[in-house]
């Protein structure tokens, strides 16, 4: 990834205003890239889990919520990490 950092993104995901299906990969990289830059690892890895949660929440996805993000947001923030060096 470049050096850039998508805060529209970040504002947008943490106010949940992307529509599920707005939400791909794409852009959830982008969040978690702008907030590792941001606020190191530690720190990105608890605010993608929570924004997550969040989101997931406000479009009543559970399965998501209870599954799926907990694992994905720490692997991505690995990657990044790991990527970013």
């Amino acid at each position: 990834m470049s050096n850039r950092l998508y805060l529209d993104e970040v504002r947008r995901f943490e106010r949940c205003e992307y529509a599920l299906e707005e939400f791909r990969h794409s852009e959830h990289l982008k969040v978690a890239w702008t907030d590792l830059q941001l606020y190191g690892y530690e720190a990105a890895v608890s605010r993608m889990r929570a924004g997550l949660q969040r989101f997931s929440a406000h479009h009543k996805q559970e399965w998501l919520q209870r599954n799926h993000y907990g694992v994905l947001d720490a692997q991505a923030a690995a990657t990044i990490r790991f990527g970013s060096t």
